[in-house]
């Protein structure tokens, strides 16, 4: 590939760097240059990997926390429905989900 088209495809922060690198002819300047882009590339993706962990694990925990409130509706209305006057259940008055079958998802 000739030098016009790798001019026309180049990163155009790294042709400014290569055309000052030929301009002065300081390599150590262009390649700690080049080597603070890497830096702040990685930087940002390792900041972006871990807010999309935070993102996915608090997703996470809401849909489990609406599972377990959909489980604990679904029961509440199961036993409301099933209640019967012959069996004296003033027991389960105090709202408690102890008696309500299933595992917790959390």
């Amino acid at each position: 590939r000739g030098r016009r088209n790798v001019e026309s495809e180049v990163n155009q922060r790294l042709l400014r760097l290569a055309h000052r690198y030929l301009k002065n002819g300081d390599l150590w300047a262009f390649v700690e240059a080049v080597d603070a882009d890497y830096r702040r590339y990685e930087r940002d993706a390792d900041e972006a990997k871990r807010r999309e962990d935070v993102d996915a694990a608090t997703f996470v925990e809401k849909v489990l926390q609406q599972r377990d409130q959909d489980h604990v509706k679904a029961w509440r209305s199961f036993m409301e429905a099933t209640k019967s006057k012959y069996v004296d259940e003033s027991h389960r008055d105090d709202g408690s989900t102890s008696l309500i079958p299933g595992p917790r998802l959390r």
